[in-house]
């Protein structure tokens, strides 16, 4: 027997698919949000300005963007995952930072992780 919108079909078929794999991943993160669990916002780059009297370091991103990123004493330093020191962090070396967002909107590291040189 020959289809007669075998592109329909098809697209049809993709869609009911797509619906039954996403449904249990959003059921999963509404249930992580309702229990108060935010996956940290992560943000990647180089550290363009260091400021340690102000615990602020500016990291450009990717597309020259550049986001400030506030750390305090319980911030975790890592240097390639293992324990590290702010000692390490300079400008121009690049870094991960996991943190939220504040009540004031600003970013506050949780952990900053030392990677490379640019």
């Amino acid at each position: 027997m020959r289809y007669r919108y075998p592109i329909l079909t098809l697209l049809c078929m993709v869609i009911a698919t797509s619906l039954v794999l996403v449904a249990p991943l959003m059921a999963q993160a509404d249930a992580a949000k309702k229990q108060g669990k935010v996956p940290p916002l992560r943000i990647e780059g180089t550290v363009v300005l260091l400021s340690k009297d102000s615990s602020r370091i500016t990291v450009q991103q990717q597309g020259n963007v550049r986001r400030t990123v506030l750390y305090n004493e319980k911030t975790r330093f890592t240097f390639r995952n293992k324990p590290g020191s702010i000692d390490q962090l300079k400008e121009g070396i690049r870094v991960i930072c996991l943190g939220k967002e504040n009540d004031k909107k600003d970013y506050l590291a949780t952990r900053i992780d030392i990677r490379a040189e640019k």
